[in-house]
């Protein structure tokens, strides 16, 4: 007897252990290699939402990381945008990048039962991992310190913002693609955490490699032998 019960102490033991973990790995969330695992807290956190707010607000932060106990209806999405909330792009784990104005610091417990946690958007998440590390391809490289990336921006910001903002720093060569919410531009290494802890700023990453032309002459030539050759 005492080892049935042994044995079914051990199980429940396990199972809840194993519970937790799918649990938690649910709602982990992971941005350039950074994986974070927020808690379940916003409900704790939303009582000083207001004194935060002033904070963000005086650093002209709008952008964040909400996470959802369920992925939000159609009727919700509308009520979250009614209490300040808009919904830009979905990451995973029931998380979405989100831009917020001064009326969501003061959202109530009803109106916000379903977000399970809020996420500051550190400049570290933004940033590709082969340029956070220094391992800049070589394709990327300009000169020396310099390296041509992709700057993405939040699809609710206005390209003339990104195009003042840009001003204030020693871009070259930008290459704005409007509409994809992007641009291109040749900056120092040295920059890109500055340029990262720009609150419009989504996503830093390198130029995408240049496209190897494929050897279509050889192909059709190799074709043509095989055509005429006899077997």
């Amino acid at each position: 007897m005492k080892r049935i019960l042994l044995l079914i102490t051990m199980v429940m033991i396990v199972s809840s252990g194993w519970a937790q973990r799918r649990s938690q790995e649910q709602y982990t969330v992971t941005l350039n290699g950074n994986s974070v695992s927020p808690p379940a807290n916003f409900q704790e956190m939303r009582k000083g939402l207001q004194a935060e707010g002033l904070r963000w607000s005086t650093a002209k932060i709008s952008h964040f990381i909400l996470q959802f106990n369920s992925i939000p209806t159609v009727d919700e999405q509308k009520q979250l945008k009614s209490q300040g909330i808009t919904l830009l792009n979905y990451l995973h784990g029931n998380a979405y990048y989100v831009s917020v104005s001064s009326k969501f610091y003061t959202i109530s417990r009803s109106d916000s039962k379903n977000i399970r946690s809020m996420i500051e958007i550190k400049p570290e998440y933004k940033i590709e991992q082969s340029l956070a590390h220094g391992n800049i391809p070589d394709y990327a490289k300009v000169d020396d310190g310099f390296v041509k990336v992709v700057i993405t921006f939040f699809k609710d910001v206005d390209e003339s913002v990104v195009a003042g903002e840009l001003s204030k720093f020693k871009l070259g060569n930008v290459q704005m693609q409007g509409v994809f919410h992007q641009f291109s531009a040749v900056i120092p290494v040295s920059y890109i955490a500055k340029v990262a802890s720009l609150d419009w700023v989504q996503n830093i990453e390198p130029v995408a490699p240049p496209a190897e032309l494929e050897n279509n002459h050889g192909r059709t030539l190799h074709r043509s032998n095989v055509l005429n050759s006899s077997i």
